[in-house]
Order: structure tokens, then sequence, then C-alpha cells
């Protein structure tokens, strides 16, 4: 029961995640953490833009500013606008 609990607050806490498998047999893999800081300090701030929003204006605010993160991207590949 401990290596349960402990499993599930590793994964709840992303610090581990399952390859999938029948629960007896999951492979679990260590999170890589090499996320580039500026990336993680943009998602902070995105994630509390959001908390402070109703959630019915939350999607089109995320979609928004994912717009004018990558809108030069798009605009520099044309198959990346089709959808």
């Amino acid at each position: 029961m401990t290596i349960s609990n402990t499993t599930a607050r590793l994964r709840k806490q992303q610090v581990l995640q399952h390859r999938g498998g029948p629960p007896k047999h999951r492979q679990w893999d260590v999170v890589d953490g090499k996320t580039i800081p500026m990336f993680l300090e943009m998602a902070n701030d995105i994630l509390e833009e959001l908390s402070e929003m109703h959630p019915s204006v939350r999607a089109e605010h995320l979609a928004q500013r994912l717009e004018d993160l990558l809108g030069e991207t798009i605009d520099e590949d044309p198959k990346l606008g089709d959808s």
C-alpha cells in the first residue's frame, strides 16, 4: 500500500508518469524536468491570468495568448495555419 500511495503522490506531483499497461505491470518513467525556464515562467504567468478569470472566458483568453505567442511561427509556415 505504501508503494502505491507514494507512486500516486509522485504522479500527482508530475515527478513520475506511466507508459501504460495493466496496473500491476505498468512501467514508470521519471518526468524529464528539462523545460526551458523561460517557458515555465510564461506558463506560470498564463496560469495566473487564467485563475483570475471567469471560466466562461478562459479558453478564449488562452487561445488569444497562444495566437500571440505562435502567430509569427504560423505566418512563416502556412502549413501550420491549415486545420
